[in-house]
């Protein structure tokens, strides 16, 4: 590998913290030796097919890379604020179409994750996976006739044509501005394969390869095309590094250089990168520097904001080729977006969505906008699209937050055009892949899977013409899985891609699960609408002259046969549209339907009956009816009801504000309050009425009582059959909460005060003479030091146990957590958690009972228990036993129940047992906290509802009547 040599350094710049939103600019680059290429002339078809698995071969399992602790942040539950949009949204006309080709692609080839990229081009489809284990070529290559899908060459493997011995996380590209096509992934060392065709001919018109070298290994890459760069980045362990490589001399098979530039990282993630622009169509302008992306969640990674705020960076990457020293990277452009939830099963988890029948969860990939991030030059305006992935409730329910920026001259920066959450059900929705035809009409397609759906495909889309924010048009299928995957290593990518031969066709690739190994899949689709014959409707206009009627007319349309009309209430922002008329041949429309009082929107489609399609829409008009008014609030329902944890019991309800499509009334809500969660509101459950605001406090509330409660917005008509006498809306949205006290912690150590919390003792079983606990800085998962025990090759038993008991007083609850991180010789060294309740006399598993008090409990740990059974005939003194063993990829957060601990003086320790055969690293103990939660007291009736004194039994009566409310 070429060392990279800085030959120019920032000046005077020293990095920004993450934690600011300041843009800065800085200058110079590193930049790497001259890369000479290898010309490659090989007709592809001919290259030896690459074996198929089969069951019993070898499976590599690739390791998420982790490069740091990453941030225990745990979110506040919160509905995702963008996903009532969607679900108000309807379809304006059907326009997105069924698949036009939809065909199983390469199959599981002995490596997980698939890493499934591929793009289109004039003539042909490229396909690359991960593989490469027990004699099957490393990342495997399809290329596809895009007019049938059919193989056209391969499945071959990179290293059979080109000397760059590639070990996985390929990237395929097609760029359209040159008609070439660039392939890339890890080469030799620390270095990334690059192959530009010679020619458009991917098969038989050559290839020439570079290897561009990395101070570190170049883990994730991503490709973008730029005018006058390929854009690269990657996940290398530190700052975030963003590289360029010389685009014009590598399409001529000249010797080029890369030059490369870091951001700082932000604090959340443990892996993180950020995502190049990609170009489609239109080249940018010649000015344009190149535009990279990543996403904040801002209280995880502490970057200050107004409540309700995240932000989307953009960082532009200037490219000087002559003089290097004048390249710049400035950013970040901070652009405020409605707050988003990055924790899915927390921060580092690789392990999280659900799948039938299985332990495996699969990995939600939270950390980068996903491939690709693309950019469009309409000229009077440019936009960049894309998407990750979100917690949408707060119950690590993943779905699709997908945005498109514009940039309009003369404006210099970007600002959010539109952004939307897509979880239209419990399914989880993610592994997104984004883009935009040439009409501006967008489509993403995904991963969707449930503990009752098995890993499938799915896509949704929007028209240009439809309501922002939203993907109306429907979800359709590209593949069901019929399996659970058999590993949590999912993705981690997909690719969606536009045809450039048309510029409306969508290619998008892949993964689902046929069997408990996955299968590739390729699909392509677009939107009628896309290059239909007919024009939109223009000149629309609204009246109305006759109450409870409105009047539309318009001008005849070219290409079009009939017409159709939708209609929202509201104004033109509305997403609510409902077709009410089809077919219409004349150009007017009398709507005799509506409300007075309320506010309609109109659009309308010309359909070609010759070829089948729908136009785009009109323009919008609104109008506001008279007459008679009799429509229902419109109201979301009840948003949160959380538990303040409050000495007082008390529940907090929350909700958005409802409308009034009447117009002419405040609006006010009834809350209902039962102990059945399948009540119905009634005036017999009904707890406050005619209430005027969209936050109410519950006080008359018992400790450890589930109240379930429903709210209802009512207009002040005066003329309805609310409990107000106004017209009630009818949603049936039930919460629940349980009041409990507030807790409090016994014992915290993040041990970076010094071992006075802990003593390392010897097991009662250890020969003498070995390695015990030790403090030690190097490993931990915050900030710097943990407790560490070596996994060594002799018979061991150490302990390391609290200096002092814990004491719990009569609370509701208690818990203890901790963060371990263990790389043991598996199922024959590990370590568990023990007790004593008699001043260390006597310990037992955190699982067992003591005989005593302390009932045996197989359930006591909530989250990360046991992984493994230590082998009964080894010499370890621990064999036999349940415990942690193996190794984690990071550090994980354990936490166990101690609700049966409670008025017990206990002593707790970590013990770590070893056999005299095979090593490993160790064991490594951080962040530890146990605390307990009191119970709150009813500040409204007596704890043990005694009789109170006479004069107060009214007061009484209503305080019991109100905790047994029906």
């Amino acid at each position: 590998m070429r060392n990279l040599l800085i030959v120019f350094m920032m000046l005077g710049v020293v990095w920004g913290n993450a934690q600011t939103q300041e843009s800065s600019a800085y200058s110079g680059a590193e930049v790497s030796d001259l890369v000479y290429p290898y010309f490659i002339d090989v007709d592809l078809s001919s290259l030896p097919l690459i074996e198929t698995w089969q069951p019993g071969d070898g499976i590599k399992e690739i390791p998420r890379r982790a490069d740091g602790p990453g941030s225990d942040f745990q979110a506040p539950p919160r509905v995702d604020p963008l996903l009532a949009l969607q679900e108000n949204a309807t379809a304006v006309g059907n326009s997105l179409a069924p698949p036009i080709l939809n065909f199983n692609a390469q199959p599981f080839r002995g490596t997980n994750p698939p890493d499934t990229v591929g793009d289109v081009g004039l003539n042909y489809y490229i396909q690359a996976i991960n593989g490469g284990v027990a004699g099957i070529g490393a990342v495997p290559y399809m290329i596809y006739n895009k007019s049938n899908g059919s193989v056209a060459a391969g499945p071959f493997a990179l290293s059979n044509f080109a000397p760059c011995n590639s070990q996985g996380d390929p990237i395929v590209l097609y760029d359209e501005l040159a008609n070439r096509w660039l392939l890339a992934a890890f080469g030799n060392g620390f270095t990334i394969c690059v192959l530009i065709s010679a020619t458009s001919n991917p098969i038989t018109g050559g290839w020439h390869q570079y290897s561009f070298p990395a101070p570190n290994f170049p883990d994730y890459p991503k490709f973008a095309v730029w005018h006058n760069a390929y854009i690269m980045t990657t996940n290398e362990g530190g700052p975030s590094p963003i590289y360029a490589l010389d685009r014009n001399q590598m399409l001529a098979g000249n010797p080029a250089t890369a030059q490369r530039m870091t951001i700082p990282d932000l604090t959340g993630f443990s892996f993180q990168a950020l995502t190049p622009a990609d170009v489609d169509g239109n080249p940018p302008p010649n000015d344009q520097p190149a535009y990279l992306m990543r996403h904040v969640d801002t209280e995880p990674h502490q970057v200050p904001a107004p409540p309700g705020v995240d932000y989307l960076e953009v960082w532009e990457y200037a490219i000087d080729w002559l003089t290097p020293a004048n390249t710049t990277l400035t950013g970040p452009t901070s652009i405020a977006v409605s707050e988003f939830d990055s924790s899915l099963c927390g921060l580092t988890s690789f392990s999280c969505f659900p799948q039938p029948g299985s332990a495996f969860g699969l990995d939600p990939l939270r950390e980068v906008i996903m491939l690709r991030l693309q950019y469009r030059n309409f000229d009077s305006y440019q936009t960049l699209v894309g998407n990750f992935v979100t917690d949408v409730d707060g119950t690590d329910h993943g779905g699709i937050r997908w945005f498109e920026l514009r940039k309009s001259a003369p404006a210099t920066n970007w600002s959010l055009y539109q952004e939307g959450t897509y979880a239209p059900d419990a399914n989880h929705r993610w592994m997104g892949a984004i883009a935009m035809d040439e009409n501006g009409n967008i489509a993403v397609g995904y991963n969707v899977s449930s503990s009752t759906l098995y890993p499938s495909l799915r896509y949704t889309g929007r028209l240009s013409s439809d309501p922002l924010g939203t993907f109306p048009q429907g979800e359709l299928s590209i593949a069901s899985g019929t399996a659970s995957n058999a590993s949590n290593r999912y993705g981690d990518y997909a690719q969606m891609s536009i045809d450039p031969s048309d510029g409306c066709t969508f290619w998008f690739t892949g993964m689902y699960n046929p069997a408990s190994q996955y299968q590739t899949r390729i699909a392509s689709f677009k939107f009628d609408a896309c290059d239909c014959a007919a024009a939109s409707p223009t000149n629309l206009t609204a009246e109305a002259n006759v109450d409870n009627q409105i009047e539309l007319n318009w001008s005849p349309t070219t290409g079009g046969s009939s017409y159709d009309v939708f209609r929202a209430i509201g104004d033109c922002s509305s997403t609510n549209y409902q077709q009410i008329a089809s077919g219409l041949l004349a150009t007017t429309f009398t709507d005799t339907t509506v409300s007075g009082e309320a506010t309609y929107a109109y659009v309308v489609s010309a359909f070609d009956d010759a070829l089948n399609c729908q136009s785009t829409v009109s323009q919008c008009v609104d109008v506001t009816a008279t007459g008679i008014c009799f429509l229902i609030p419109d109201f979301s329902g009840l948003a949160s009801v959380v538990d303040p944890q409050a000495i007082d019991c008390a529940l907090d309800l929350e909700w958005a504000a409802g409308s009034d499509p009447c117009n002419s009334t405040t609006l006010t809500y009834n809350i209902y309050r039962s102990q059945d969660p399948g009540f119905l509101p009634g005036p017999g459950n009904l707890l406050v009425g005619c209430f005027p605001d969209t936050t109410y406090t519950d006080l008359f509330v018992g400790p450890g009582i589930e109240y379930f409660y429903v709210v209802r917005a009512e207009d002040g008509t005066g003329t309805g059959m609310g409990p107000c006498n106004g017209n009630e809306d009818s949603n049936t949205i039930r919460l629940s909460g349980i009041a409990s006290g507030p807790e409090q912690t016994q014992m915290q150590d993040d041990m970076e005060s010094g071992p006075s919390n802990w003593t390392p003792v010897s097991g009662p079983n250890d020969p003498g003479g070995t390695t015990g606990f030790e403090l030690l800085t190097g490993l931990s998962s915050s900030p710097t030091h943990a407790w560490f025990v070596a996994n060594s090759p002799d018979i061991k038993d150490q302990t390391l146990q609290t200096t002092s008991p814990v004491v719990f007083p009569s609370d509701d609850s208690a818990q203890f957590a901790f963060n371990h991180h263990i790389n043991s010789e598996a199922t024959y060294d590990g370590g568990v958690l023990e007790y004593s309740t008699d001043g260390g006399a006597s310990w037992f598993d955190i699982l067992q009972g003591d005989g005593l008090t302390i009932p045996a409990n197989p359930a006591r740990f909530i989250e990360n228990g046991y992984n493994s059974v230590l082998n009964a005939g080894s010499g370890n003194p621990l064999a036999g036993r349940q415990a942690w063993s193996g190794a984690n990829i990071n550090f994980e957060t354990v936490v166990v129940d101690l609700t049966d601990f409670l008025d017990h003086s206990v002593f707790y320790r970590w013990r770590f047992g070893c056999d005299n055969v095979g090593d490993a690293e160790g064991w490594y103990l951080d962040d530890m906290e146990i605390s307990s939660q009191l119970i709150c007291k009813s500040g409204l009736c007596p704890d043990d509802f005694s009789p109170w004194p006479v004069s107060d039994i009214i007061f009484f009566v209503d305080c019991i009547n109100s905790l047994l409310l029906p």
